[in-house]
Formats: C-alpha cells, structure tokens, sequence
C-alpha cells in the first residue's frame, strides 16, 4: 500500500511539472560578473621636450642664440703671431674695414696662388626687414643705381626702348638697346612675338606713356615708372643711366630677414674708389628702410670668388641713424616771467 501511495505520488508530480513548464514563461535574469581584483590605474604619458614631437612650421622666423658671456680674460687677449684661430681671440681681431679686406683677398690673387688680380668683389648683406607694426615686413628691396667709379661687370644688359621719335629710337639702337620702336612694337609686344623674357629693361619717352598703358597687365614689373627712372624726355640720358647702371635685389631667409650680395668693384681698382661705391650703396639701400629702424644692416661681409674666404665689416660704420619724430619739450627757466594776464594774475592772488 506504501509503494502504490509513493507511486501515485510521483505521477501527479510529473503531470504538474509538465503543466507548469507548459503554461508559465520562463525569464532569465544575466548577472554582471564581479571582478575580484581592483583595475590598475595606468599612469599618465609626460612630455619631455616638445620640439620633439610638435611640428615645425619651415616658414617659422629665425632662432635668435643666445648671446654667451665673454670672460674678461677672453676680451684681453692680444694677437702675438701672423696667424690665429678666430674662436681663441675676441671679435675685434676678424673684423675688418673695406680697404682691409680688399688688402687681403689682393693677397690670395696674386699669380703664385688663385691667379685672379682683376676679380670682381662682392659685398654680401643681412638686411633687417622689419618695420613699425609688428606683423608687417618689408616684402625686398631692389632697385637700380648708379655708382660714382664704373668697372665692367660682364653683364649684359637688355633694354627695349619705346619712342615715337624715329631719332631717339635710331639712338637707342646706338647705344646699345636690343630693340627700339613706337606703335609697332608695342603690337610686337601685345601679341607676344616679344615676350618679358626678352626683356631686362625698358625705357620710354613721355610722348608715347599712353599708348603703353595697353600693356600694363602684360609686362607688370617692367612697366615704366617716374619712381623706378625709366621714363623721361630725353632718350639718350635714359640709355647711358641703365646701361651703365647696376641691378640689385634682395631675398628671403625669413620673415625679418633679408640678404642681398651686390657687386663693388674689382681688384685692380683703387681701394678709395671701391670705398666710395660701398659707401654709395649703403646711401641707396638704407634710403628703403623703415624710419623706425635703427640697424637695418645686420652683418656685411666681403668676399671674392673663387676664394672660399669672407672679411666681416665693421657695419657700425655703415649705420645712418634712425629718423625718429623729435618729442617738442618745452624748458621753463627759473625766474620765468608770466605772459598771460591770467598768470599774473594767479601769482598776485597767491601773494
């Protein structure tokens, strides 16, 4: 009777089972497994240096080095022998004036070493191109000039010369000019048989300006100007200036930073005459600057090709002083007088 009852038991069970399993839905509810363990902070990434990993703008100015302290023992020491390391003895002992410096490299010319007695010199320039704002730089500095002793450059200059006179045109092609014309050539160059390529330099007379002004957009730098002295009345004066002129130009290193490398001379001159065409370019270049800027040439140097040698000048020498607008003061004397009756008569109500 034991067994029947546990039987019967077990049978209602399972029927139960299977109706509840049946009829009732089942949900199951994920849990989030815990970590034991704690997670470990990582520490933070430290930059060292950050020239190392940011990058570097190339158009960025010029680092400025730092100036380093010059012992007094260093700026004591005195040259004894003929030849010295530069780095060993102060700056006075390798910088030099022109006529220094032409002295020297007529040394290395002679035939025994370089063989080059008539070499041109050149004057190598580091222009300061800043101007009053801050934000602002001048874009060169160019021109042509005159210098008071002439020398043979090697250059050949090639000038158009615009005229309607059929005088002056036959004058400018005796004097040198590549090309000379009125109306016809100003076609030549409009429809491009005659290209800038062409052309170093073009000159004009005033009675033809207007007819030029077509060609404004087609030769652009080259256009003549009164500022730039390529046009004027009379031909033959604006021939003998730019043919016996030279052409300069300065470039680049940065933002504030100009150089410009311009021709002096040649050895065989006399020392006095390269001084003076030195110190005419210097009047010409330094006429460019701003008016707030006290030393706009930075550092100058002479060299002579194909001697690998540089002199630096002394460019204090070369220096104009800056043309800064004079503060009006005004200085009242002791014992001074009053001039208004106003004054007077303050003083009279103070006694």
């Amino acid at each position: 009777m034991l067994l029947r009852a546990l039987a019967s038991c077990r049978h209602i069970t399972r029927q139960l089972d299977q109706s509840l399993c049946a009829t009732a839905e089942i949900y199951i509810q994920p849990t989030r497994h815990k970590m034991s363990k704690k997670p470990r902070l990582r520490k933070p990434q430290e930059f060292g240096d950050k020239s190392k990993w940011q990058k570097t703008d190339p158009k960025a100015s010029v680092k400025v080095k730092k100036v380093r302290e010059l012992s007094e023992e260093y700026l004591n020491r005195r040259v004894v022998d003929d030849v010295w390391i530069k780095k060993q003895y102060p700056p006075r002992y390798h910088i030099f004036t022109v006529g220094e410096a032409i002295d020297m490299h007529r040394e290395m010319a002679q035939p025994s070493m370089l063989d080059n007695q008539d070499g041109l010199v050149y004057m190598d320039m580091e222009l300061n191109m800043r101007t009053a704002k801050k934000t602002k730089f001048l874009r060169e500095v160019s021109g042509t000039i005159m210098l008071p002793h002439r020398f043979e450059t090697g250059q050949q200059t090639r000038i158009i010369a615009f005229t309607k006179s059929a005088e002056d045109q036959q004058k400018a092609l005796d004097m040198g000019a590549v090309m000379a014309g009125g109306k016809d050539l100003i076609k030549q160059v409009g429809t491009k048989m005659v290209t800038t390529d062409d052309i170093d330099i073009l000159v004009c007379t005033v009675d033809i300006y207007e007819e030029l002004q077509s060609l404004r957009s087609v030769l652009k730098g080259l256009f003549p100007r009164k500022s730039a002295g390529n046009i004027g009345p009379d031909m033959e004066v604006l021939m003998d200036h730019f043919l016996n002129s030279i052409k300069y130009q300065s470039t680049k290193a940065a933002e504030e930073l100009g150089k410009l490398q311009i021709v002096i001379g040649r050895l065989n001159m006399p020392t006095e005459h390269i001084e003076e065409n030195v110190a005419e370019y210097v009047k010409t270049i330094s006429a460019q600057r701003s008016p707030t800027i006290e030393t706009f040439i930075k550092k100058a140097a002479i060299i002579c090709p194909p001697s690998t040698e540089r002199f630096l000048l002394k460019t204090s020498e070369y220096t104009e002083p800056s043309q800064k607008p004079e503060e009006s003061t005004a200085v009242e004397e002791e014992g001074k007088k009053p001039n208004t009756d106003s004054e007077m008569n303050k003083e009279s109500v103070a006694l």
